[in-house]
């Protein structure tokens, strides 16, 4: 809470504004004019800023997980045994989110977006989420870096409640943020689709820059793939070109048509 906030004789709510933004306001003695303030949150929508964050859905949050814990449970009803991951954040001692693995595809979901085998991740003995402290860092696995976890309110959680047993988690998972590309529909005689879809596309050309290649390789994978992209993926492409040429310190050359390294003499324009 800011310096104002203490300062001001007043209460403060947090209320809905009809577009879903959560809005903190003071109540005072005195009555404001609350129709201006709903005014001006209507204007900071209308010159694009967004209730939620690019991405997600209304009420959906997202974190960055750094580290996981893999513990199991047993399943009464047929007497399986299913995996169970806790989630930690960068800095936490405790978890932050629980996602249950019961399903091959969920596992498979798992270590695409995580790039963790499960198979790797060594089995915590209890029940219960670890806390992360010296006798339990053995079994904490920290991917190479920390990957998006979407989750949302559990309509179901009541923070009044004290059984354990009834107690429901207060977030529930909702997706990775980094998800598999769907595969292609068939085609109409039934035969797999040959047509690479707009996730193939982009994830085709994450993997190539993810390898950071030389700067004639790029060049050359760009000119022979970007004049191939759908339109309405290339302004998407172009973007992540640039971006990686930006981090690898090229520039564009208009006179040899391609990207140079910074510091090369050349009458090209950057772009």
């Amino acid at each position: 809470m800011n310096e104002s906030e203490t300062d001001c004789k007043c209460g403060w709510v947090k209320l809905y504004h009809p577009r879903g933004a959560l809005i903190t306001l003071p109540v005072t003695v005195e009555r404001l004019d609350y129709a201006a303030m709903v005014a001006n949150v209507d204007a900071m929508l209308a010159a694009g800023f967004l209730v939620s964050a690019p991405g997600l859905e209304a009420g959906e949050e997202r974190f960055d997980c750094s580290a996981v814990v893999r513990r199991q449970k047993s399943n009464a009803n047929d007497r399986t045994t299913s995996d169970v991951i806790d989630l930690f954040e960068a800095g936490n001692k405790h978890k932050s989110l629980v996602v249950y693995l019961d399903t091959a595809d969920e596992i498979a979901a798992f270590e695409f977006a995580s790039k963790i085998r499960l198979a790797d991740l060594q089995i915590f003995p209890g029940t219960a989420p670890p806390e992360r402290c010296p006798q339990t860092e053995s079994f904490f696995r920290s991917p190479g870096k920390p990957f998006g976890v979407i989750c949302a309110p559990n309509p179901k959680y009541d923070p009044n409640e004290t059984d354990n047993k009834k107690k429901k988690p207060k977030r529930l998972h909702v997706r990775w943020a980094d998800e598999r590309p769907a595969a292609s529909p068939p085609a109409a005689d039934g035969r797999p689709s040959t047509e690479p879809t707009d996730e193939k596309i982009l994830a085709k050309w994450k993997a190539f820059t993810d390898t950071d290649p030389p700067i004639d390789v790029f060049n050359r994978f760009a000119n022979d793939n970007y004049a191939l992209a759908p339109a309405h993926l290339k302004q998407r492409i172009h973007a992540g070109i640039r971006a990686h040429a930006s981090a690898a310190q090229w520039i564009w050359s208009d006179d040899d048509n391609c990207y140079v390294k910074q510091g090369r003499s050349t009458a090209g324009s950057k772009r």
